[in-house]
């Protein structure tokens, strides 16, 4: 599932990577929906929707929203209007934060996710997508200004929605 030109753009990038590997007769079929930014989705009884973020190439975020939980991924890029309607009321987010303070057109600075408790009323903010160099400083400054509403995920954990 992904925006308009996503499945094309998967497709050529699986080929790439493993010519031929993705073939039907190969392996389990691979259906794709494309999701118009602002539209949604049914699966399975969970609902995903999207919106698109600022970013100089194409981007979007997700919700999935499974009538008791609701996770949302930023996708790359900043908050729009748009996503902050779509992070509305969210359990999880996983937003990209590059920076502690640089300004950026299309990454976020930790001071600039402050809507998504203010606006968006979320209840967690998980920060990924960091620059190396300010893991730490951006540790802080989300624990400085959210306590343990945010954090980083480090890789392979687990977090109960």
């Amino acid at each position: 599932m992904g925006g308009p030109g996503s499945s094309q753009f998967l497709r050529e990038l699986l080929e790439l990577g493993y010519p031929g590997s993705f073939r039907p007769e190969k392996c389990f079929a691979i259906e794709f929906t494309e999701v118009e930014p602002g539209s949604s989705v049914e699966r399975y009884g969970v609902k995903f929707s999207t919106a698109r973020t600022q970013h100089r190439v194409a981007c979007h975020s997700l919700r999935i929203d499974d009538n008791r939980n609701t996770v949302c991924v930023s996708g790359d890029g900043k908050i729009t209007p748009e996503t902050l309607r779509l992070f509305h009321g969210a359990d999880l987010v996983v937003h990209e934060c590059q920076w502690v303070a640089r300004l950026s057109d299309d990454h976020s600075s930790v001071a600039e996710l402050q809507p998504l408790f203010d606006q968006a009323s979320i209840s967690r903010l998980a920060l990924v997508h960091c620059n190396h160099d300010e893991r730490q400083a951006i540790a802080e400054r989300a624990a400085n200004l959210w306590g343990k509403r945010a954090w980083l995920p480090i890789a392979g954990e687990v977090c109960d929605v």
